[in-house]
């Protein structure tokens, strides 16, 4: 069974219809009648895959609001004033829609609100950020967590499902969701 045909995950495929369908937070469906919110999507980590895909989540035709988390001050100056990461995909003019959050983690009463946390933190760095933001979560009622760092951690060997499973909780582990594949990594 594809991990897609879970009810979390399907929640994500509903289409917006049409394309000029309002980006402000309340599509409409025909005569103006309310359909269903966006779902509140936050990539944390605005590297070259977490900005390309807060780029690409923000741009599709899915029902969604996206934010993007950078721990760099200048980068979220740049994202939410000239719509440009000032380090990565340095040509590239993100969608005005698209707001850019940090250096500090979001609070508690945010987290709460997103459907999906999408983490594009290098593995490297994961085990400390995931310690940093497990306080800030609702650990009966998480949004979907996907992950799509690679590799394991220097130090531990642990792969990204026992980073989470360290410092989230098993429960956590066993929600989580994994997306690979090619990316933008130079070596």
């Amino acid at each position: 069974m594809s991990s897609l045909s879970t009810p979390a995950h399907q929640q994500f495929l509903r289409k917006r219809s049409p394309r000029s369908t309002p980006r402000s937070g309340s599509p409409t469906g025909e005569g103006g009648s309310a359909k269903s919110s966006p779902h509140r999507i936050l990539v944390l980590g605005s590297g070259n895959f977490g900005s390309c895909l807060a780029d690409h989540l923000a741009t599709s035709d899915l029902i969604v609001d996206v934010w993007l988390w950078s721990r760099d001050a200048a980068t979220v100056k740049s994202l939410n004033e000239d719509h440009k990461n000032p380090k990565y995909l340095t040509d590239h003019v993100f969608p005005e829609w698209l707001k850019a959050i940090g250096p500090e983690l979001p609070d508690k009463e945010f987290l709460k609100t997103m459907d999906m946390l999408l983490f594009a933190i290098p593995t490297p760095g994961l085990r400390k950020f995931l310690e940093n933001i497990s306080p800030l979560l609702d650990q009966d009622n998480l949004p979907l967590l996907a992950f799509v760092n690679k590799g394991i951690e220097a130090k531990t060997k642990a792969l990204t499902l026992e980073i989470i499973s360290d410092t989230l909780g098993p429960k956590a582990a066993r929600q989580s969701t994994f997306i690979s594949g090619p990316s933008f990594a130079k070596e």
